[in-house]
């Protein structure tokens, strides 16, 4: 797979929101716009819009409290929102620990010779749970690319009859925002968090 660029379109077709928010169209390597607006979107464009809005603004996170969580920071040099980033795989082990993976970046302001925003500080970040607790995902696709992550204390869905043990408020919740393929939540009693610098090898 080709390396995902974000390219910088002085006239790009735009969705203004409420409070400044722009979706600007992406163009991938080789391929037509496949960004979170796109003649490709899988999910309802509110859903989109809705949940960016809701990561950029009164979403805690809390990496520095996770194990690997800092070290992660350090790298980009700030909290990552993984908006556009790209699930590599995700593997989950009722027993044993799980893992989620995410090929992310930080976009700079500069603007490459082919008028594409910059990409640096590439990574493939893992997420490892332990004693997954709940879950709820929809969609899968050959590419999976999402509007952003949120790392936070797990929240009350209401679900908490389905859990295999009382719920605790210790609890760590990942929610991967929708944009096309994978998207959905993962409730995890322990998360830590490690990272490869670089590209995945297949997208080199």
């Amino acid at each position: 797979m080709a390396p995902r660029k974000r390219r910088a379109y002085p006239e790009a077709p735009s969705l203004q929101m409420p409070d400044g928010i722009s979706f600007f169209m992406d163009k991938a390597l080789g391929s037509e716009s496949q960004g979170c607006v796109s003649q490709h979107v899988a999910k309802p464009l509110q859903v989109v819009m809705v949940r960016r809005h809701r990561l950029l603004h009164g979403v805690t996170m809390i990496y520095a409290d996770v194990p690997g969580g800092e070290e992660l920071l350090a790298w980009f040099g700030k909290v990552p929102t993984f908006h556009d980033a790209e699930i590599i795989s995700l593997s989950l082990n009722r027993t044993g620990t799980s893992e989620l993976k995410i090929h992310g970046w930080i976009m700079t302001d500069a603007i490459d010779p082919n008028g594409y925003f910059v990409l640096d500080k590439h990574a493939v970040v893992t997420f490892s749970l332990d004693g997954v607790v709940d879950l709820q995902l929809d969609g899968f696709s050959g590419q999976n690319v999402i509007a952003g992550l949120i790392l936070q204390r797990a929240t009350d869905r209401g679900r908490s009859a389905y859990y295999r043990a009382p719920e605790d408020g210790q609890d760590i919740e990942i929610e991967l925002l929708p944009c096309y393929g994978l998207d959905g939540f993962i409730r995890a009693e322990k998360v830590r968090i490690s990272f490869v610098p670089g590209r995945p090898v297949a997208a080199r």
